[in-house]
């Protein structure tokens, strides 16, 4: 098994697309206890599987994506999340009851996946409500720090999340966000300039769709 600083220069690793190595180092790091990576964007499903298998994580390849993490026990637990709310999305809209049951599932589900992901939770809350009331809780967010960004209030270490705040003030997520921010600049440049990029990019679009209309 390589050293860890040493595997980010393997050629497996610089395989692999530079948004998907920021996904899984702050697991491999153990900023989080687990990640989702998606196979669609990976050429060689063989350098990922090197790679989580050089960390000693286990995974779960299902359809187009890889569930990987350090806990097996709560890697476990999440796939059965994942099969309880594909079987209860079949049943959604059968009756009122079944509705019920259902939003019951997929509450304890977002609560879960939210701390697998290591997302606060307050977010992880803050998310659950969104859907609840059926806002696309990501778009909200935007907004929001669009907001903020126009008045000068916006923090640039939200580009480095993964997940969506609950608040543009959230402590937690800045938090989260720093950590994430050093662990990609410390092992690999490429993975934090393109999450950055990433993020910085649809914050930009909202911020011009707010000072043209």
């Amino acid at each position: 098994m390589v050293n860890m600083s040493d595997l980010y220069q393997t050629k497996e690793w610089g395989s692999l697309p530079a948004m998907e190595r920021a996904y899984l180092l702050p697991t491999i790091e153990g900023i989080r206890e687990g990640c989702i990576v998606s196979t669609k964007q990976v050429p060689n499903i063989h350098s990922l599987e090197y790679c989580l298998n050089q960390k000693g994580l286990k995974y779960h390849k299902k359809e187009s994506i890889v569930i990987a993490s350090a806990n097996e026990e709560f890697l476990e637990k999440i796939i059965k999340e994942l099969e309880s709310m594909n079987i209860a999305h079949s049943f959604k809209g059968l009756d009122k009851k079944a509705d019920k049951i259902i939003k019951e599932i997929e509450i304890g589900y977002h609560k879960n996946m939210g701390e697998f992901l290591g997302y606060p939770k307050c977010c992880t809350n803050g998310f659950i409500k969104s859907t609840l009331k059926r806002k696309y809780a990501s778009n909200e967010w935007f907004k929001k720090a669009a907001k903020a960004c126009i008045k000068g209030k916006y923090d640039p270490l939200f580009d480095y999340i993964f997940h969506v705040p609950h608040s543009i003030d959230c402590k937690k997520s800045l938090r989260l966000c720093k950590d994430i921010k050093e662990c990609l600049e410390c092992y690999d440049k490429k993975a934090a300039e393109n999450l950055r990029i990433f993020n910085r990019g649809h914050l930009e679009k909202k911020v011009r769709k707010c000072t043209t209309t």
